[in-house]
């Protein structure tokens, strides 16, 4: 009876072993798995191939990625030029007797074809990114000519716009010295060009300037010009301009505007005051197209000029 309790013992132990054996595999087993999927290295990341796009313009939609132009080293230091001269003039107006240079200027009008490239550009067309240099100073656009052959009215704020490929033919606008040479002309984002110097041009006349001279419109003022002469002359209607020699010096008169005063040649001008009443206004007088017409410059800064031809 006890040899078979015993047994009994025996058999009961070793099943407990036996469940207690399986059970320590087993959570061994998933620990184990655990561990190794924790373990287990990430996916390598995926690296894009670069990828280059053109400039997207305002208020379009990007365009799609396209892949980068390979270059060999040669070529990537070459910027395609993109401009061609078409003509090349100097002038003393912008456009049909408006808007004058000012004293011992001119200015140089381009008509070029421009050209983006691969990819889209904005050309701003004022200041320093349209520029040419002349005897290394340099002179920035003063726009671009519009289809009614005068320049916009805000020309800082305007810009073209070129697609990629996109050829635009433009006339642009430097005013420059009246003595200046070849020149180089450079527009950011699209290259350089040398521009040689006009043969041509119409400029400042040396010659005799006693005379009567009357009105020429356009009248290149602003609508209300405070200083006393130049209000008065402003205000003068069918107005002409009378030089004439008095004692050995040249006068200058404004009849209509009851303006007059003296003159004295300087270089290619002539340096003058003109008093109405107790007012002086310093101003000058520059002689044109073979002396046929004559510019009043009421102050170095545009649209205080009158323009005058010989009666």
């Amino acid at each position: 009876m006890l040899q078979e309790q015993e047994n009994r013992g025996k058999k009961i132990s070793g099943a407990v072993w036996a469940v207690v054996a399986v059970t320590s595999f087993i959570v061994l087993a998933l620990g184990l798995g655990i561990t190794l999927v924790l373990r287990s290295p990430e996916p390598p990341e995926e690296h894009e191939p670069p990828f280059s796009r053109a400039r997207p313009s305002p208020g379009k939609t990007p365009p799609e990625w396209t892949a980068a132009p390979a270059r060999s080293p040669a070529e990537a230091q070459i910027v395609p030029a993109g401009l061609k001269l078409l003509a090349s003039s100097l002038e003393l107006f912008i456009s049909d007797g408006y808007r004058p240079a000012a004293p011992q200027s001119v200015f140089w009008k381009l008509r070029l074809t421009i050209t983006a490239g691969d990819y889209s550009v904005l050309v701003p067309t004022f200041g320093a990114d349209f520029r040419l240099e002349i005897d290394g100073k340099r002179y920035g656009s003063l726009g671009v000519m519009r289809e009614a052959g005068i320049l916009g009215s805000q020309p800082r704020r305007e810009e073209l716009e070129l697609q990629p490929a996109e050829t635009r033919r433009i006339e642009v606008i430097f005013e420059v010295p009246e003595s200046s040479g070849p020149a180089e002309l450079t527009v950011t984002d699209l290259g350089r060009l040398s521009v040689p110097s006009p043969v041509s041009y119409s400029g400042s006349y040396r010659g005799k300037v006693i005379g009567t001279y009357v009105e020429s419109p356009p009248r290149n003022c602003k609508p209300l010009l405070r200083d006393p002469v130049m209000a008065a002359i402003q205000s003068a209607t069918n107005q002409s301009l009378i030089i004439a020699r008095k004692n050995g010096e040249l006068t200058v008169e404004i009849p209509e505007a009851g303006v007059a005063g003296t003159a004295s040649k300087t270089a290619a001008i002539y340096e003058a005051v003109l008093h109405h009443g107790d007012d002086s206004l310093p101003c000058k007088l520059r002689q044109i197209h073979n002396g046929q017409r004559l510019i009043l410059y009421l102050k170095d800064e545009p649209f205080h000029q009158i323009t005058y031809v010989r009666k």
